[in-house]
């Protein structure tokens, strides 16, 4: 989602930052105000998988949080997360804010964990 686009959601309520989030079948984050619609994606976990990746000692995954984890109100929603299982960086964790920087934030990973 844009800033821009960020912004108009923001306006749903007086000062109120959305809370749900869904993808599109083009991986854009879409704000999503009815909670029953977001439940049915959010349990689709596949859906949510941007990638995993095993390697001989640890797992790479990534994957949409679908709920913001940023933790100021006018920050750009954080709701990709790429975590580290196992191996010498075992516990590891990034976040971002779009599907792009989520697949190169899995990308760099992978390649730090080989």
């Amino acid at each position: 989602m844009s800033r821009e686009g960020y912004r108009l959601a923001n306006r749903l309520g007086e000062n109120m930052k959305p809370l749900y989030y869904i993808l599109d079948e083009n991986h854009n984050v879409v704000v999503e105000p009815d909670v029953h619609k977001w439940a049915k994606q959010f349990e689709d976990i596949g859906a949510r998988i941007v990638k995993k990746t095993n390697l001989a000692d640890c797992q790479v995954s990534t994957v949409f949080l679908a709920i913001d984890h940023s933790f100021l109100d006018d920050q750009q929603p954080v709701l990709f997360e790429t975590m580290v299982f196992g191996g010498e960086y075992d516990g590891e964790q990034f976040r971002y804010h779009t599907w792009d920087e989520a697949v190169e934030g899995h990308k760099k990973t992978v390649e730090k964990c080989k």
